[in-house]
């Protein structure tokens, strides 16, 4: 990967800024921060607060899918990324309409064990009571057939996805096997991602490549590399430099190929800010609907 030059960054600033302004005119999606977060202090303050931060973060997100009208109707609800089952056992004590519902959780890494030192308690035996089954399968995303997973695990069910924070390029697999499931019997219904890391993509996985080349004249692996590193300026919710306003509008623009992949492929989509940056930087949802409101 070519250095990310002085000339070659500034470059790709003012192409993100005209692009911005084409493409979504006054919306900011990644806002810098709006309010303050904050608990009470000690020495376990940092520790209550990323607490807290996750649990108002899987409250907005249980909130976001929720408002689609999918859950309790019977479908299977698939949790990518989903490590120790929180974010699905916030949506099950909200919403315990659910209980309808099949859920499996992916991760690429095996089931938390324990409260050992650095470990999470997995949630599975509170989701086995408040689900009609609840099935972990260990499997990278980029390796995901939803529909294969939803035939073998909860059959003639319809897909609803939701993830919380799908680290770079893990969101572009997500976002493709949810295109390639719509091709088969039960396509899915809904999807709320919250992406992050956008440093971390990647030009092979990103699945709107056509709007970046008309958009912002990114045409390689080279271009494509250097507006995610740029795009790294944009994590600090406190940072109101010029730097960290550009790195945002070029999160959003990423955010925006990725809705423009989905809604060619038949889904109504919205990009959302749930939270405010406060809480997390990584402050966006990809919120899409697929046809059959009848089942939704």
């Amino acid at each position: 990967t070519s250095p990310l030059t002085a000339e070659v960054a500034g470059r790709l600033e003012s192409r993100c800024w005209t692009a911005h302004d084409a493409h979504m005119p006054g919306r900011l999606m990644h806002t810098p921060e709006l309010g303050h977060f904050a608990v009470d202090s000690g020495a376990w303050g940092k520790q209550r607060k990323r607490r807290e931060s996750h649990h108002i973060q899987r409250r907005a997100i249980a909130e976001q899918l929720a408002a689609l009208g999918v859950l309790g109707r019977g479908h299977v609800l698939i949790e990518l990324g989903a490590g120790n089952g929180a974010l699905s056992l916030a949506i099950a004590e909200a919403y315990p309409e659910v209980s309808m519902d099949a859920l499996v959780l992916l991760d690429q890494k095996s089931k938390p064990k324990g409260k050992g030192k650095g470990s999470r308690l997995s949630a599975d035996p509170a989701l086995e009571s408040r689900f009609a089954s609840v099935k972990r399968v260990k499997l990278g995303l980029e390796d995901t057939d939803l529909a294969g997973l939803r035939d073998e695990l909860a059959p003639g069910r319809h897909i609803v996805v939701v993830a919380k924070h799908l680290c770079g390029s893990a969101t572009d697999f997500a976002l493709r096997a949810l295109v390639s499931a719509c091709a088969k019997p039960f396509p899915p219904l809904a999807a709320v991602v919250g992406t992050c890391c956008h440093h971390r993509c990647e030009w092979a996985a990103y699945p709107s490549r056509p709007f970046m080349r008309q958009a912002l004249g990114v045409a390689s692996h080279d271009e494509f590399a250097g507006l995610c590193r740029l795009s790294s300026r944009g994590v600090n919710g406190a940072d109101m430099s010029e730097r960290a306003h550009t790195a945002r509008r070029a999160k959003d623009l990423l955010d925006y190929g990725r809705a423009r992949f989905l809604r060619s492929h038949g889904f109504d989509v919205r990009l959302c800010t749930y939270v405010d940056a406060s809480v997390t930087p990584e402050n966006v949802l990809i919120v899409a609907q697929g046809g059959h409101e009848e089942l939704r």
